[in-house]
């Protein structure tokens, strides 16, 4: 039934092949102009697998509406650009961050005028980007198929 071992091949080949995913760990956010890491608690974010975490208190120190609270390197931003939920301090308002895919720039949504004095955003979220294991593993399950199919041909 399988007269080159092919299948036998690539069915070992799978059962061998383990999911590495990849942790970071968390690297500390150089934040921009007019915003300040919170100490012990500033800006971080982290990478396990395909999944980006991000963390931490910025204080506005002199931030204007078009202040980049930080700058995502590339392969940790986003696919899309996307907007996700974090809280105003001390006010505790709902407010959320946009992450422009383009740049890897991080802003507060609907900033329209200065932050008061001693007032943040406490950010705490995270968002699925597009891996290369995850396609390594497609590939994989591609060949496996192609050798079964071409076993029952």
């Amino acid at each position: 039934m399988d007269p080159d071992g092919r299948l036998r091949e690539t069915l070992w080949r799978l059962t061998q092949t383990r999911r590495v995913i990849e942790d970071t760990g968390w690297v500390t956010a150089t934040v921009g102009s007019g915003w300040s890491n919170v100490s012990g608690n500033g800006a971080a974010y982290r990478k396990i697998g395909s999944v980006v975490y991000v963390r931490g208190f910025v204080s506005a120190t002199s931030a204007t509406p078009s202040s980049v609270i930080f700058t995502l390197p590339p392969g940790w931003r986003p696919s899309k650009d996307i907007e996700l939920p974090c809280t105003q301090t001390p006010t505790f308002q709902a407010t959320g961050v946009f992450i422009d895919t383009s740049n890897g720039n991080v802003t507060v949504l609907n900033f329209t005028s200065a932050f008061p004095a001693a007032s943040g955003v406490r950010m705490c979220f995270n968002y699925a980007i597009d891996n290369i294991q995850n396609t390594s593993r497609r590939n994989l399950a591609a060949e496996m198929e192609a050798a079964v199919l071409e076993l029952h041909a």
